[in-house]
Parts: C-alpha cells; structure tokens; sequence
C-alpha cells in the first residue's frame, strides 16, 4: 500500500511505503537522503547512516525513514487521528477554559471515534473512490481483451476490492 505523508510544519509531501519493525511504523523513501539519517535496510534493519557507515545504505538496498511512530529517533512523528480531532474539537468548542472536565470530553470523542472507525470502515469519499477505480478498471481491461485474442481472466468482487485496496494510496500527516 502507498502512503502520501504531509509534513504539518514543512508542508511537505512524500509518497512512501510503510513497514512495521518492533512495533513501531516506519514510513519510507527512496529519496536521496543528507547525513545523519536513518534507514531499514531489505533485511528490516534500522540504521543510522552517517558519513562513517553509508556503506550500509547502498550494501543492503535501503530507504531512507522520512517519519515514524517511534519517538526516539528524533524524526517527524506520526500524528495520532484521534488525538488530533480531539484537539480540535476541544480548542472549536471553547473548552480549553475549562467549561467542562476536559479529560472526560475527550475520553468520549476518542472512544466514539474508535468505535465508528470499527464499525464503519470505509467512508462515503472511498466507496466513490472505489467505484471510480472499478469504472476504470473495467475500461481497461476492455481494451486489453480487445487487443488479446486470448482474452483476460476476470477478478472476483473479493479480489477486485484487494486490489483497489494494495493500489490506493492512503494520507497521513507528521509533525
């Protein structure tokens, strides 16, 4: 799965691959990288390169880590959805001042937050998305058994949905 990482403070945006090592996401690039920095390796080695070791970079076809959700490395940090949101509606409704027990508000947007995201997985924008994709899909292929004499094997709705998902590229803001 892509992933677009928008850097809040830089505006930056880097399309990326995500991979899950102890735990931690690590969301990577294969942008040219400046000293120090790090790197995981094909072997799914996190490396600190720097100019003493960038052997490492290039002996084990690495990418370069451009945001995590492990806060030791000094990297820009992945920024909690339900945090976030929280934050928001908390500083849009006024309750910074103390109106309401603050940690009791956001306890119940989180949990609700959580609970719709479980239930409801997919929103109104991906069930469009995913439709467009299908349309196109189904453009394609129609082409291509036009030009195959053989013709094409069809996918089944389970296999076509697993393919949209692998394909589709998913949005996550850093700090």
């Amino acid at each position: 799965m892509k992933y677009l990482v928008k850097n809040k403070t830089t505006r930056e945006e880097i399309l990326c691959e995500k991979v899950v090592s102890c735990g931690e996401d690590y969301y990577l690039s294969n942008d040219d990288f400046n000293y120090p920095c790090f790197v995981v390796t094909d072997i799914d080695k996190l490396v600190e390169v720097n100019e003493n070791n960038d052997e490492y970079y290039h002996r084990f076809n690495s990418k370069k880590v451009i945001a995590t959700t492990n806060p030791s490395l000094g990297l820009p940090m992945v920024i909690d959805e339900v945090e976030s949101i929280t934050e928001e509606l908390c500083t849009k409704k006024g309750l910074e001042n103390n109106t309401i027990d603050l940690n009791a508000y956001a306890g119940g947007v989180i949990d609700g937050f959580i609970e719709t995201k479980e239930t409801y997985q997919y929103t109104k924008d991906d069930m469009v998305e995913w439709f467009n994709w299908c349309e196109n899909y189904k453009r394609e292929l129609n082409k291509w058994t036009l030009n195959n004499i053989k013709g094409a094997e069809l996918f089944t709705p389970d296999q076509l949905f697993s393919e949209w998902q692998e394909q589709r590229t998913l949005t996550i803001t850093v700090r």
